[in-house]
């Protein structure tokens, strides 16, 4: 199945053929949904496969910002136009929330949320995807909330909940508690600082919806309650804060 979303990836043919590009958008989207439901189905034998077949990675990576022909619109961005005075909205111009490209984007980012679930390889390769923290500035609903999707099962996934006893002065069990730390440190660490800069960025944004706001916040209580030991030491997280409250 990787082999055909290498072929139809690479496809050339889409370049100026709108009704090209709409076949190979709803093939792609099809083909990685169906890889979707083997690793919720099938999890130790798609390990296994892509276990030895490292290019399943670049493939993926790649369609994280898949758009031929045409430009992905992403919010508030401003063109400045030499004949006129006047600014205009890009993604007025360029928005492609309802392209047939926007929904390979999404399939693909949602299959990395259940694909970083498989081993720790691979939650470390996406956490390093730069590509993919740029989807949540998409003007595309579907697509954020993918993102939004995919980075909750990653906080999820860099993370351990344990459940130890709250004790008193002399170690008799008051009561049982839930805690979560972090199950790889520097893992984790790479993502907060990642993930802190992009939603940052993502409030910061003149023409972001409510919902994304919403969604927003969500993740930021999932990300404080699960990285609640180096937040606390964090200041950079205070400016983010902010805008939702």
């Amino acid at each position: 199945m990787f082999k055909s979303i290498r072929t139809y990836k690479n496809d050339k043919s889409v370049d100026g053929d709108t009704d090209r590009l709409e076949v190979v958008c709803d093939i792609l989207e099809q083909l990685l949904m169906g890889v979707l439901h083997l690793v919720e189905h099938f999890p130790k034998d798609v390990r296994e496969y892509i276990t030895h077949n490292s290019s399943y990675q670049k493939d993926v990576s790649e369609l994280v910002s898949y758009s031929p022909g045409g430009r992905i619109s992403y919010l508030a961005d401003k063109i400045e136009v030499e004949e006129e005075d006047d600014y205009y909205d890009e993604e007025e111009d360029y928005d492609d929330s309802g392209s047939h490209s926007c929904r390979v984007r999404r399939a693909v980012t949602s299959l990395i949320g259940h694909l970083a679930r498989l081993d720790n390889f691979m939650v470390n390769e996406f956490i390093g995807l730069i590509k993919l923290y740029d989807r949540l500035l998409e003007t595309s609903v579907e697509v954020k909330d993918a993102a939004f999707e995919t980075f909750n099962r990653i906080v999820h996934c860099v993370t351990i909940e344990e459940n130890t006893k709250k004790l008193d002065i002399e170690n008799v069990v008051l009561y049982p508690i839930r805690r979560t730390r972090t199950k790889f440190k520097e893992l984790a660490n790479e993502f907060l600082e990642k993930i802190k800069k992009k939603l940052n960025e993502l409030t910061s944004k003149s023409s972001v919806d409510q919902k994304s706001v919403l969604e927003c916040s969500r993740l930021l209580l999932v990300v404080c309650k699960s990285f609640a030991g180096t937040i606390a030491k964090d200041a950079e997280l205070v400016p983010i804060l902010f805008p939702l409250l």
